[in-house]
């Protein structure tokens, strides 16, 4: 009897500590591998687990027809809300195959981590003109336009406190490289326009010449045919470059501008390999700059043989997402002290890091 009492009572504490409200979130990831991804994954479930959201997570490795029919298949499972990181960039066709799918069930969907059209302000319009009282969703994404504005500043920065040292050559102009993950995500290809400009106007105020490219003209951008957005890319193509672009004959690039901050190692690891920003005190230096904010970033600046990156945060990510999650499954308007919202927009904040 006693043995009895104990299991009842035990069951009974176990119902008392489940949450109230425990719903099923699937996750739809386009490549859960990506570092960014990884840590924001950790990151949401820490700020699931105390609301009672269990998430189911997929992962469609950059394949947008994989991710249609993971969207399919959790369709079958019946969840409470659906999050998706979409494959193809800057793709309202996509964004609206996607609500199509979980429409008829009102499923409500938050699409995040990727922009769904080429443009901030296109992204609003169509998340507003989707919202209706059978659809309901929530975008959460940095700005990307942003992002590449910050980098540039920082960038330009840089440039300003130590020109002579950055101008290798001594021509007074700056010689610009820029890694790019992809050469048609309208992410990247809005980071890389916007960071040029940033430097760009920076120099200009400064009474300095603008960028150029490493055999002079426009900017050379070098952007990943695979959109891996790899450091084994960024490492290959300017361990190439450097073969040809010299410390001989006086054409080194001057500045390394990447779209991540794995392509900013591959570029450190590349410099490297010729000497250049090495942990020595007296070592030569190319300042790159990468975004992300990854603890590899941290450790590379730090140590000074990376110059900087722009910090998007995982935790700020997940907590934005968590927040439009409440607010889908509750009704309740959430504010995301992380964040700045714009409508059913989310823009989790970001910082610089740098030396």
């Amino acid at each position: 009897m006693k043995k009895l009492f104990f299991t009842f009572l035990s069951l009974v504490l176990c119902l008392l500590f489940i949450p109230a409200c425990a719903e099923t979130i699937c996750v739809l990831w386009a490549d859960i591998e990506d570092p960014f991804a990884a840590q924001t994954r950790i990151a949401l479930e820490e700020q699931f687990a105390p609301l009672g959201y269990t998430p189911v997570h997929s992962n469609a490795i950059l394949s947008q027809w994989a991710q249609f029919d993971q969207a399919q298949e959790a369709l079958n499972e019946k969840p409470d809300l659906v999050c998706v990181q979409v494959c193809e960039y800057g793709s309202t066709s996509v964004a609206r195959m996607i609500l199509q799918t979980f429409e008829s069930s009102q499923i409500p969907v938050i699409f995040f981590g990727r922009q769904i059209a080429d443009s901030v302000e296109k992204v609003e319009q169509f998340i507003s003109s989707c919202n209706s009282d059978h659809t309901k969703v929530m975008y959460v994404n940095h700005d990307t336009a942003d992002l590449g504005k910050t980098q540039g500043m920082a960038a330009c920065a840089y440039l300003l406190s130590n020109y002579e040292q950055a101008d290798l050559n001594g021509d007074g102009k700056i010689s610009c490289l820029v890694l790019q993950g992809d050469p048609y995500d309208s992410d990247a290809c809005t980071r890389t326009q916007t960071a040029i400009e940033s430097v760009n106007k920076g120099l200009a105020d400064a009474g300095h010449s603008p960028l150029t490219g490493l055999d002079g003209g426009d900017v050379t951008v070098m952007a990943d045919p695979k959109c891996m957005w790899s450091a084994e890319f960024a490492n290959d193509t300017l361990s190439d470059i450097l073969k040809t672009h010299s410390v001989k004959n006086k054409k080194l690039p001057e500045l390394i501008l990447c779209g991540c901050d794995d392509m900013a190692n591959g570029a450190v690891n590349a410099l490297f390999a010729i000497n250049y920003n090495t942990d020595l005190d007296d070592s030569p230096t190319i300042a790159v700059f990468g975004i992300d904010g990854t603890p590899l970033a941290y450790e590379l600046v730090e140590k000074k043989r990376m110059t900087g990156t722009v910090m998007r945060s995982p935790q700020h990510m997940a907590e934005s997402i968590t927040s439009a999650a409440r607010e889908l499954l509750t009704g309740e308007n959430q504010e995301p002290a992380c964040a700045r919202r714009q409508g059913d927009c989310i823009f989790p904040d970001y910082d610089y890091l740098g030396y």
